[in-house]
């Protein structure tokens, strides 16, 4: 989302070679996330949501029992449950509620606001001139894949690619929304995708071996 609205400001534009979105949207009408906006009366007040301590202690559960949590973060056939586990345990921070406040704005039409809401980064879209790549998992339900080709089909020039179709196999490969960056294929059919675009537009290669270092969860 951020690079999104950087790469749609003019000052920042320039400082940008090209860009990659994985899993990204200013669009989330139809995110599952909207089920949970019932529970904003409740925590609007707090300075922050600790989601950290809530995700610690469930993530022993996690992958253990048929939980919609865990398909809501994760195509459950798409990665090692070791895995999933750890990013439950470790992948998170405190979330200021003004930050929330400001990514309910993407819920509705027109998509993501600015924090005072007098930019409509949807607008400006049209005015990228990076290379852009937007990758969307077909089973992800927090970030849904009619958003994402909705922001794609506004940036020119945008690549976009709905991670879905079948594999080698024959057998079908879907993504969630983690498992964009940690599933069990994610090495084939994201890093070696985002470095062959990077390789094209920046200029400055980056091995696979680095995107996987760079996304490691130590024990």
């Amino acid at each position: 989302m951020l690079l999104q609205c950087a790469a749609s400001q003019e000052g920042l534009s320039h400082k940008l070679r090209s860009g990659t979105s994985i899993g990204g949207s200013l669009f989330l009408q139809e995110s599952q996330w909207r089920s949970y906006l019932s529970l904003w009366p409740l925590v609007k007040h707090l300075p922050q949501v600790d989601a950290g301590c809530f995700q610690a202690a469930i993530s022993p559960l996690s992958f253990r029992v048929n939980s919609f949590w865990d398909k809501f973060f994760f195509n459950q056939d798409n990665v090692d449950p070791k895995v999933a586990r750890k990013m439950f345990r470790k992948n998170w921070e405190s979330m200021p509620i003004p930050l929330l406040r400001q990514i309910k704005t993407a819920f509705k039409s027109p998509g993501l606001l600015s924090h005072d809401k007098s930019i409509i980064y949807a607008e400006k879209l049209g005015s990228i001139s990076i290379p852009m790549l937007l990758i969307a998992g077909s089973c992800d339900l927090q970030t849904p894949p009619v958003g994402v080709a909705a922001i794609a089909s506004k940036i020119p020039g945008c690549q976009y690619v709905c991670l879905g179709s079948h594999s080698e196999s024959g057998k079908p490969r879907h993504y969630g929304h983690f498992d964009l960056i940690v599933g069990r294929h994610a090495k084939n059919d994201v890093w070696d995708r985002v470095n062959e675009f990077v390789e094209i537009h920046d200029h400055r290669p980056m091995t696979t071996r680095d995107a996987i270092e760079s996304t490691t969860l130590e024990p």
